[in-house]
């Protein structure tokens, strides 16, 4: 399971970002505090968005735990 998470493209990405802004800071990389804002914030809308993906694939997957209502019959045309 966290070797599963580990290497998610989500997990990478968080870790990225998180190294990108800490050896910023850390080797002064040159970046300015605008342009590491604006790097974090297109990350971070791709997490959001992939998330928000991947709960969507799960609900209507049924793996929420929750049971979605069955559909309801389809009428069949008389002969």
């Amino acid at each position: 399971m966290i070797a599963r998470v580990v290497a998610s493209r989500k997990f990478m990405t968080a870790i990225l970002g998180a190294l990108l802004v800490a050896l910023n800071d850390a080797l002064d990389l040159g970046l300015r505090e605008d342009t590491m804002r604006h790097i974090v914030m297109i990350l971070t809308g791709w997490l959001v968005g992939e998330s928000a993906i991947d709960a969507a694939s799960a609900w209507s997957n049924g793996r929420n735990g929750h049971h979605r209502p069955p559909a309801p019959p389809q009428a069949t045309p008389h002969e």
